[in-house]
């Protein structure tokens, strides 16, 4: 356990104190004082001392005595020393607010340039760095911690509720969940449930299930009904198998017309015409096969090396452009190359008409004067050969640059030229090939001319005309049988409408049965979900159960390391849920409703626990103390400061009624 006491305090110059010396000896002390006597200020300046604060945590309040027109009072240094014990072992710390006056060159007056933060630590000058690791080794490196300890409001008053909860949970523990467990037997299943997963986690995967089951269940009826809704009526028909052999029969007698308009429509003497047809484009297929045979096999063979010939000159094209598009880019290229050397020659003058001045320092940075002139000296050789050195690797790095993009310059020029000389090549041999492709040409074009039609040959034309007489003959077959084939068909489309209907009848049964099978289907989703939603909410029930628990045994666990406050950590909502909260309360009243004397009370009660927890004792500072009658026994030191109309000036009591005044 770490003590820490106060010995003594001193405030010179801070705020609107002149000078305040305390003598505590670790004891308790009594500030009385009527309202703006500095009763605060002593807290302000014990905060500032350590942490550069006032007691509201503030770091831009006015630490200087103002005059009455609000003017600071200059010329003063204002500190605030503190002497300590830490275990008995003794600390001194002082913090200096001081004013910085500089005389300007050629003014007889000071002129105020701000402000500096002096420290100490034992009387020894320290850097602000030193001062707050000394500071942090008090608090166990937390700040916080500290104007915990050392103020009976700031838990309950300052700090958010969930830091509180926080803090009393890490004050008592977690409970395990086979804590929990054994604690309500009807829990003792929920471990085998959650498995690996954590508690909090669980319940919303179990949530989040619930949520999907009961939308899916909310989703069911409404389809079961449009389903029911969706069958067709079958009341107009006798049975389903008699609706099928109706059907069955009426086909089978619109197969009977078909076969009979089949029987019609092939008479033998109109197929042997059709025959002869047949016959004679057999003739006709021969003849055109023969017809100028080997002209064609010529022209042909003409064609093929002259579109051969032709691809080879295409190609000789492209690449004539692909060396066009290509020298543009280098082109391109070689201007930037030539814009990069003209730069580098700019940059190359340039540096080159770099001077060497000495720019370095003549003054000593620690004594402030003047350093020997062989120093001096010695400094600007030591710069102008750095110099030197520094601009001949420039101005080589320039000059290495500059080739290399000549040399750039002079790759991308060469290959210009030797595929200009390709080019040139390409043409000569085009001007040769294209001439033998135009001659080609003309050869296939004249025997082209020469060739005549099939379809001219006196022959051919007398297969057509004897077609086209044979074709006279099967018309006139024909129509002395259309009025047969009418009958029968006009027979046909009553017999078919007829069995569509019946038709339409079988297809609503199908889908009746169809839809009894999905409406099945439906009712089964149905009972599996309501058991997977009776099982959600049993689980839930169960984490519920636990959590309250759980709650419970916390609350009750936390509740044991204070002698008057009482902490309710869990609240039940409307929907029967739990939500973390953090209420303090006292004989059964809650905080808020408590009056001064209760709060601060309650207060040191609440410190003597987290001190013994942390393992620390601070001094506290008690305002409003002229509030409580009875102020509750407490294992640390305690400052209380009390409102005395009585008492003008500020009246320091400790323990041993030892009194300081103001100056």
């Amino acid at each position: 356990m770490k003590d820490i006491k106060l010995v003594e305090l001193e405030l010179i110059n801070f705020k609107g104190i002149r000078n305040l010396f305390i003598t505590a000896n670790g004891q308790d002390i009594d500030a009385f004082g009527e309202n703006a006597s500095g009763k605060t200020t002593i807290a302000d300046g014990y905060n500032w001392l350590l942490f550069g604060k006032d007691s509201r945590d503030r770091t831009d309040f006015s630490i200087k005595t103002l005059l009455k027109s609000g003017e600071p009072v200059h010329h003063r240094d204002h500190s605030v020393s503190g002497a300590f014990t830490v275990n008995g072992k003794p600390l001194a710390l002082k913090r200096v607010y001081h004013e910085i006056w500089t005389k300007k060159k050629n003014s007889p007056k000071e002129t105020f340039s701000g402000h500096e933060t002096k420290y100490y630590i034992n009387g020894v000058p320290s850097r602000k760095r030193e001062y707050d690791l000394q500071v942090m080794s008090l608090v166990n490196g937390d700040e916080k911690l500290f104007k915990l300890l050392s103020s009976p409001t700031c838990f309950n008053e300052v700090m958010p509720w969930k830091d509180r909860r926080s803090v009393l949970l890490n004050i008592c523990g977690d409970v395990s969940i086979d804590t929990v467990v054994k604690a309500n037997d009807e829990l003792k299943d929920l471990p085998d449930i959650i498995g690996d997963h954590n508690i909090d986690d669980f319940k919303k995967i179990v949530s989040e299930q619930k949520k999907e089951i009961n939308s899916d269940l909310k989703d069911i009826e409404p389809r079961i009904d449009e389903n029911q809704n969706a069958k067709p009526n079958l009341d107009n028909y006798s049975s389903e198998e008699d609706l099928r052999g109706l059907a069955s029969a009426l086909q089978k007698k619109i197969d009977e017309i078909d076969d009979h308009i089949a029987q019609i429509r092939s008479g033998g003497e109109v197929t042997e015409l059709k025959n002869e047809i047949l016959k004679i484009r057999g003739e006709q297929q021969e003849f055109r096969n023969g017809y100028q045979s080997d002209l064609h096999k010529k022209i042909d063979s003409l064609r093929v090396d002259y579109y051969d010939r032709k691809t080879v000159i295409d190609k000789q094209n492209r690449r004539i452009q692909e060396i066009d598009e290509e020298n543009s880019r280098s082109k391109a290229k070689i201007d930037r190359l030539k814009e990069k050397a003209e730069d580098l020659r700019h940059e190359w003058a340039a540096v080159n008409a770099e001077i060497f001045t000495f720019s370095g320092e003549t003054v000593c940075p620690t004594c402030k004067q003047d350093l020997p002139e062989n120093k001096v000296e010695e400094a600007r050789k030591h710069a102008e050969q750095h110099f030197n050195l520094d601009k001949a690797q420039r101005l080589q790095g320039i000059q290495s640059s500059g080739k290399e993009t000549m040399a750039e310059v002079q790759r991308f020029e060469s290959e210009i030229s030797a595929k200009n000389l390709e080019v040139e090549q390409i043409k000569a041999d085009l001007v040769k090939k294209t001439a033998v492709l135009e001659a080609m040409k003309k050869e296939a074009d004249e025997l082209n001319t020469g060739t005549s039609s099939v379809l001219d040959d006196p022959k051919y034309q007398e297969m057509e005309s004897r077609i086209a007489e044979i074709n006279a003959k099967i018309n006139d077959l024909r129509n002395s049988i259309d009025d047969a084939i009418m009958a029968e068909t006009e027979e046909k489309s009553k017999l078919r409408k007829s069995l569509f209907d019946f038709t339409a009848g079988l297809k609503d049964f199908e889908q009746s049965r169809k839809i009894d099978k999905r409406i099945r289907e439906l009712e089964m989703e149905e009972r599996d979900l309501t058991a997977k939603f009776e099982r959600a909410e049993y689980i839930l029930h169960l984490i519920n159960l636990f959590t309250e628990t759980k709650s419970s045994l916390l609350e009750e666990r936390i509740n044991e390391k204070f002698k008057f406050a009482r902490f309710k950590l869990f609240d039940r909502q409307v929907n029967g849920d739990l939500t973390d909260v953090c209420e303090m309360t006292y004989d059964g009243v809650p905080f808020s409703d408590l009056n001064n004397a209760a709060r601060i009370n309650v207060g040191l009660d609440v410190i003597d626990t987290l001190s013994e927890f942390y393992g620390i004792h601070v001094p506290i500072f008690v305002d409003n103390r002229e509030s409580v009658t009875n102020l509750a026994e407490t294992n640390a030191q305690v400052i209380s400061l009390i409102v005395s109309a009585k008492d003008k000036e500020l009246r320091i009591v400790n323990k041993s009624e030892i009194a300081e005044e103001v100056i």
